[in-house]
């Protein structure tokens, strides 16, 4: 026998004794370190559960459903997984994603301008699949159709045909061809030049695929509110669930061509008041080019967790007529808990204490072995109570009453109708806005004498009036055509006003200004807001606004246009656009409670509820609404207390000093000394 066989064959063995002994040892951790079972913790403080049916022994993957999101914390730190005799199990939390890598080559690819065309030559040099190819260009407007070949080993062959790339004036772009699957070694890219000129290309997006990811589960949502604005689309879409991770949102709409630009908000707290922060921005569009079928996105890509259930959507519509959306659904990710598990039977899954810290598991370092294994998946069952919690009232975070505030230096008290629910929000109506501070810290809220704690929400949202409107021209300014405009209160934060004309072309300067009288009663003009009106025979819109840069202090507004050598413009359907403010509170039960407004010396309030907004905003939210109609202008206000005590003394003064000076005139006069 060959000494040199000898020596592979026990280097052979040896190898495999080495492989085999490190195959148990890692079985052997695996199974002692997700076997390993801790004590049980003490449940009266998670208040929801669901349950776990396992059918068999072995390594478990549980796919985390909607209601577990919105019942955990946003970091998952308070699930807790218990077998069926209570001892805890360790568990490791799978969050599965697309890993891609994207390649700027400064070499391998050149342009070629060609008549009618822009042909692109770019040699692909990866390891991996390449996903989708970019361009990046300065151009600030184009439509293109671009075609793509490829070639490979197997030869070369047409990839897309008649896709849109575009950039548009709203910010609208699309820079992306994502490409067929495949591996590909040189690509030719096309632009065709015949109803544009070229537009130059600055560089080339290599984006190739490093690992796969499950695709995202679809799930309905419901729209809570639409709101047309001057030139936006703003829908508020319900999740069903607060803190779910996202992948995207899919919109459905039967419009035949289209291009929007859309952009996403969620809420937070901002310096004591809930503002909506942009969580995301992109393209949906349907688009046909040079004869070609129409090429549709409609997904608009997103990778957050929102902590609120409610997005807000706002679409950019220019000058084009509102899009149609059917339906919004949303993508999200799929998260997992993984564990070991030495028996069948039904475990439980806890979830919902706030101030729970995040368990220590020694079970990390095995992520990487688990991508091999074998594993049961399960769905947990719906989420229920759990029996051992404590149960308090909800939200028992929030505290319910602030400091005790006299309310007597306040004009207006407005009863606040409650509706069921924890979390309450209550829009503030013209007459509040127009009646509060400008900065609104006047506003309280009080129940049984005592301030009732509330964020203020300052929204992008827009409230429409319809405002009384007649044409009021100067004839000494025959060039000029003047409306005025009534507003049902003065001081009313507005936004802009606007009016449609069905002239389909004219060019003209319109201003908004407003009279104000200064102490001598004088009255001087001040301008609120300008705008230049263009419109062409192609225009989409026949709507036109002015956006104000400063709230009016009075209650009349004057519309003034130059139409120099020109026929005046017809103007109707006039609005103005009032912004949404909303307060939210948690409502003490059986409060019967006011909102206050109208004290001119106030402080903005100072409340503890910084460190619950989460809560709050993650909460369903019932709509309160203020019980009685908004007062009718000044008549309507209803001062307070001491307010009239103050003018009846006033008066009685008045009445006293009036008397005495008709008993000194009375009295008779002394003789004068003869």
């Amino acid at each position: 026998m060959n000494p040199l066989t000898n020596s592979d064959n026990r280097h052979r063995d040896a190898s495999c004794s080495t492989a085999a002994a490190l195959w148990l040892y890692r079985i052997v951790l695996l199974a002692t370190l997700f076997g390993a079972r801790t004590t049980a913790a003490p449940l009266n403080d998670w208040p929801s559960r669901q349950s776990l049916g396992v059918a068999a022994p072995g390594l478990v993957r549980v796919a985390l459903p909607p209601e577990t999101f919105d019942a955990a914390q946003a970091s998952l730190a308070d699930l807790r997984v218990l077998d069926p005799a209570g001892a805890e199990v360790p568990y490791l939390i799978e969050r599965p994603r697309a890993t891609t890598r994207t390649h700027r080559p400064r070499e391998g690819w050149q342009v070629f301008l060609e008549g009618n065309r822009t042909r692109i030559e770019i040699d692909v040099n990866l390891r991996g699949q390449l996903i989708a190819l970019g361009i990046e260009t300065p151009a600030a407007e184009f439509l293109k159709a671009a075609s793509l070949t490829g070639a490979s080993a197997g030869g070369t062959r047409a990839l897309l045909s008649a896709y849109p790339v575009f950039r548009q004036p709203d910010g609208a772009t699309q820079l992306l061809l994502q490409l067929p699957e495949g591996v590909w070694t040189h690509l030719t890219l096309t632009l065709d030049d015949a109803r544009s000129k070229p537009i130059p290309i600055t560089a080339i997006l290599l984006h190739e695929a490093e690992s796969p990811v499950p695709p995202p589960e679809v799930a309905a949502t419901r729209l809570v509110e639409r709101v047309e604005g001057a030139g936006e689309t703003r829908l508020t879409i319900d999740l069903g669930a607060a803190r779910v991770p996202l992948a995207g949102l899919r919109f459905e709409s039967d419009e035949p061509l289209f291009i929007r630009h859309v952009t996403l908000f969620t809420r937070q707290l901002e310096n004591g008041e809930v503002r909506e922060r942009p969580l995301g921005t992109g393209t949906i569009y349907r688009v046909a080019v040079e004869g070609g079928n129409p090429v549709a996105q409609l997904d608009l890509a997103l990778d957050s967790q929102p902590p609120s259930r409610e997005l807000v959507v706002v679409i950019d519509n220019g000058d084009s007529p509102p899009l149609p959306v059917d339906a919004v659904v949303a993508l999200r990710r799929s998260i997992h808990l993984v564990f070991h598990t030495r028996q069948a039977g039904t475990f439980q899954l806890f979830s919902g204490n706030p101030r729970a810290a995040a368990p220590r598991y020694d079970v990390a370092a095995l992520a990487s072995q688990l991508k091999g294994a074998t594993l049961a998946s399960l769905k947990p069952g719906s989420l229920g109570a759990n029996p051992e919690f404590h149960p308090s009232e909800p939200l028992a975070e929030i505290p319910l009453f602030g400091a005790v505030l006299d309310v007597e230096p306040w004009l207006f008290r407005r009863a606040v109708k409650l509706a069921p629910g924890a979390v309450q929000q209550l829009e503030l109506t013209p007459h509040v806005l127009a009646h509060s501070q400008a900065g609104l810290g006047d506003l309280r809220l009080v129940a049984a004498g005592k301030q009732v704690p509330f964020f203020l929400e300052r929204t992008g949202f827009t409230r429409v009036l319809a405002p009384e409107v007649s044409r009021t021209d100067d004839p000494k300014q025959p060039r000029l055509s003047r409306w005025t405009i009534r507003l049902p209160h003065a001081h009313l934060p507005l936004t802009a006003v606007s009016c449609e004309i069905k002239t389909v072309l004219f060019e003209r300067e319109a201003q908004v200004i407003e009279e104000v009288p200064d102490s001598r009663g004088e009255r001087h003009r001040r301008l609120l807001g300008s705008s230049s009106w263009i419109r062409k025979p192609d225009g989409k819109s026949g709507r036109f606004s002015v956006n104000l840069s400063h709230p009016p202090q009075t209650e009349t507004l004057l519309l003034e246009i130059d139409n120099g050598d020109n026929p005046a413009l017809n103007l109707e359907k006039f609005r103005v656009f009032l912004p949404v403010n909303r307060l939210l509170f948690k409502a003490p039960p059986g409060a019967v409670m006011e909102l206050c407004y109208g004290n001119v010396k106030a402080a903005p309030p100072n409340y503890d509820l910084g460190l619950v907004a989460p809560q709050i905003l993650a909460t369903a939210k019932s709509d309160a609404t203020l019980a009685d109609a908004d007062p009718a202008g000044p008549a309507g206000r209803s001062p307070s207390s001491r307010t009239m005590s103050l003018l009846f003394f006033g008066v009685l003064a008045l009445v006293v000093a009036v008397l005495m000076v008709v008993i000194v005139r009375l009295l008779p006069k002394p003789a004068t000394p003869g």
